[in-house]
């Protein structure tokens, strides 16, 4: 498959931007690392992530990945909101490949990549060189266009380093982990992990992005941070909230300092067996066999309203014991709990927990 690259992200941590470039690069098929870059020996890494959402209609991606601590994110898709980073600030339109003045919709006016967590971390490295660590967990196209079908999500951990001493072992420690990687014989470190690419959603759980990040004090409501500001982070595995290199001929460099991006997940819906949950939903009804569906009145009076079919099914609300038994699937409709015709069931506790949030 083929992917974007960050090469062209030209800014210092005093900026109040991230300005991604996009260099389509090739695969190694299974391997999660590009043709070329350097080979990373990953002495520690953390927790993974736990689930992911249900598929939005609206854009064929999940709706939510949930890490470790029980953070769930969302995709930031609003052009007009600073905080989602779709668009570098005074940006040539022509050089988009959407439109950010008109609405977002799948596939015609949607952007070619987008993203749950977008973390990165700069530094000065001697007097001409530099240190980039990039930590995402990223939406986007096999083929680099949108089109139904060929949407991915993959975590990436990137790191361009540059000023060091050729043929060399360097330690890079960062949030994800710990890793012990070699630069060529120009002194570079050019490093990419992208785990997940091509895979289906439930590969993007293997990668190192197994916590989101987020600003350790003042992160806005319903974000987990601001990304026009750098800022110290905490969620790093073993309080690892920095970016640091070290080794030969630059001692131990490092910072604090991240550009973070991420949306948090408000008034997340719940799905269970594919039937979306709603509050006071005490359990569900699938129809095995045609049965009638039953309206009861003030004076409990029964009135046929029509036969249910084989599939379907139904939210529960209550149990009532007359009539032989009925479950209560809301507004006053009934259907009765005749052995082979229904099955019935009821949530986990945890399902409950995340419909009761």
């Amino acid at each position: 498959m083929s992917n974007r690259k960050f090469d062209q992200i030209q800014r210092g941590l005093s900026l109040k931007r991230i300005f991604i470039g996009l260099l389509s690069l090739l695969v190694v098929s299974g391997s999660g690392l590009f043709p070329g870059d350097a080979k990373a020996v990953v002495i520690e890494s953390g927790p993974k992530l736990t689930r992911v959402g249900p598929i939005n209609d609206a854009n064929g991606f999940p709706l939510w990945y949930q890490d470790s601590n029980g953070v769930k994110l969302e995709l930031c898709l609003d052009p007009a909101d600073p905080r989602c980073l779709l668009i570098e600030e005074d940006a040539d339109p022509a050089t988009l490949d959407f439109d950010p003045n008109s609405p977002i919709q799948f596939p015609g006016n949607y952007p070619g990549e987008a993203f749950y967590q977008l973390a990165e971390a700069e530094m000065p490295v001697g007097t001409n060189g530099s240190a980039l660590g990039v930590f995402a967990l990223e939406a986007a196209f096999n083929n680099e266009v949108p089109a139904v079908g060929d949407q991915t999500v993959f975590g990436r951990i990137r790191f361009r380093i540059d000023g060091l001493n050729p043929n060399t072992d360097y330690t890079i420690t960062h949030p994800y982990g710990k890793d012990v990687i070699t630069t060529d014989a120009e002194g570079i470190i050019n490093y990419t992990e992208d785990i997940g690419a091509g895979g289906g959603f439930g590969a993007a759980l293997n990668s190192r992005i197994g916590t989101f990040l987020t600003w350790d004090t003042g992160a806005p409501e319903g974000y987990i941070c601001n990304p026009n500001v750098p800022h110290k982070i905490t969620g790093g595995v073993n309080n690892q909230n920095f970016f640091r290199v070290e080794g030969p001929g630059i001692g131990s460099i490092e910072t604090n300092q991240f550009i973070l991006m991420g949306k948090k997940v408000v008034n997340a819906k719940v799905y269970w067996d594919g039937v979306l949950m709603k509050k006071g939903q005490i359990g569900l009804v699938t129809i095995v066999k045609p049965i009638n569906l039953w309206k009861k009145d003030a004076n409990n009076k029964l009135t046929f309203v029509r036969v249910l079919n084989p599939g379907e099914k139904y939210r529960v609300y209550n149990y009532d014991k007359q009539h032989f038994g009925q479950y209560g699937v809301g507004d006053g409709h009934y259907i009765t709990n005749m052995k082979g015709y229904v099955n019935y069931a009821t949530p986990s506790k945890q399902k409950l927990a995340e419909l009761n949030k």
